[in-house]
């Protein structure tokens, strides 16, 4: 080694040049030992007639020196390994942490020699996120930082994994995970779904996020790995189902998700039926003719009787027209009774008069009990032509709703005009004897 240091001391070594990266403690006993040496190469107009009892003073300065001097060479070096010095153009002025985001951008793009501390390394992600924090904290500060870590999962989705599980905490660390487990499972779902389910598998929420993503991009293979999961652990095959098929419906792979549901590998029917209302509900908000023509072809049932309501409401708030024919064509039943009285809710809050003139067309019907019921107790209508919302009320064909929504209608007009309510009490002919008797109780007359 000993070249090597009288080269780097020699008076025509470049300030520059490489050295070797030992720490310094080493290097400070390397240029001691090696002092009897060195003092061979000191040009020769030093004076050698030093008195003894001055050598060793003069053998301390000498080592001083050259302590100073490799401390400001590996400074240097260590510097240049970062990414730069942090000192600006003109002499003492010290760039701020904001002025080195373009630094730390450029650190985590990739491109250039691999290896540790260079640019599109690990080191060098991590070095880039290690300076982000001396920036003052800020929204902008973790929004860059989530971009960091973004361009780092699409590099090295293991190495960002375990920067976010290990440096980051709360929901930094869960934006973290979500964005990581994304990336990954956009770029490779196999190994992305591989490495979540053999590394955390209890954390269902990541699990999740990486089946959701494959869903989207994947339906098939989110499939495969679905299944074989749900064979495994019943316990979490719902939420995970789920998960994929939500991210099918996300693309749009609706009959995908359908089949998904038809094969599903679960242990409660209850479980399933919860799969296909969702799966109806999504499927209507976008193509409602598909969706229904999917729903009749379901078994008779619970689930199909969910799916029906579901669809029903969710075409509702595209085209609630098209949502009540859809509704009044079911057979009948509870299952279109709630749906009729959901389509014609929503339909009454974006047009209540062209609502009530097709429940008026329909006729009378049991079916439409519920239905007539959210008209009559509209806040509008009660407030501005209570005497018409008492008609809706009185066309009631069940008893008991009937009586639910009269006492609704009447506590609101008896607050306003007691004396109207009591008159509409005594008179009405759509009230029982007892209903009647019941009523006087409830309002008396002023």
């Amino acid at each position: 080694m000993y070249p090597d240091i009288i080269g780097m001391l020699s008076p025509g070594a470049p300030l520059a040049a490489p050295i070797p990266r030992t720490n310094l403690p080493e290097r400070a006993s390397l240029c001691i030992r090696s002092f009897p040496t060195l003092l061979r190469h000191v040009p020769r107009r030093v004076p050698m007639t030093i008195p003894i009892r001055r050598f060793g003073a003069a053998l301390a300065a000498s080592a001083a020196l050259v302590l100073a001097f490799l401390a400001g060479r590996w400074s240097v070096s260590a510097t240049s390994a970062l990414g730069g010095s942090d000192r600006g153009g003109s002499p003492g002025a010290v760039r701020s942490a904001a002025a080195r985001i373009p630094e730390r951008r450029i650190d985590v793009r990739g491109g250039g020699q691999a290896g540790p501390g260079a640019p599109g390394s690990a080191e060098a992600d991590r070095d880039a996120l290690a300076r982000l924090d001396l920036s003052p904290a800020s929204e902008a500060r973790e929004r860059e930082r989530m971009d960091l870590i973004a361009r780092w999962a699409a590099r090295d989705p293991v190495a960002a994994l375990d920067y976010v599980r290990f440096d980051l905490r709360g929901d930094r660390r869960a934006q973290g995970l979500s964005l990581v487990f994304k990336t990954w499972a956009r770029r490779d779902p196999r190994a992305a779904w591989g490495w979540v389910t053999r590394n955390m598998p209890g954390a269902t929420p990541n699990l999740d996020e990486v089946i959701g993503e494959v869903g989207r991009s994947e339906p098939a293979l989110a499939a495969e790995l679905v299944a074989g999961w749900a064979s495994m652990h019943p316990g979490t095959a719902q939420e995970v189902y789920l998960a994929a098929i939500r991210g099918m419906a996300y693309a749009g792979s609706f009959t995908e998700a359908a089949q998904v549901i038809e094969g599903a590998v679960i242990p409660g029917a209850g479980e399933r039926d919860d799969l296909v209302t969702y799966l109806a509900g999504q499927w209507a908000r976008y193509q409602p003719e598909q969706a229904a023509e999917w729903a009749r072809q379901l078994p008779p049932g619970p689930a199909r009787d969910q799916a029906m309501t579901s669809l029903s409401i969710a075409w509702a708030d595209s085209d609630p027209s098209g949502a009540a024919k859809f509704a009044f064509s079911l057979p009948a039943g509870t299952s279109r009774e709630r749906a009729l009285e959901e389509v014609v809710s929503k339909w009454l809050t974006v047009d209540p008069a062209q609502a009530r003139d097709w429940v008026i067309n329909q006729g009378v019907h049991d079916d439409f009990d519920r239905a007539v019921a959210a008209i009559a107790t509209q806040p509008q209508l009660i407030g501005s032509q209570p005497a018409v919302a008492l008609q809706w009320a009185g066309d009631i064909v069940d008893d008991s709703v009937r009586f639910r929504c009269l006492n609704t209608v009447l506590s609101n007009l008896y607050a306003r005009d007691p004396a109207a309510a009591a008159d509409y009490i005594r008179s009405s002919r759509d009230l029982t004897p007892d209903q009647r008797a019941e009523f006087l109780r409830r309002f008396p007359s002023p």
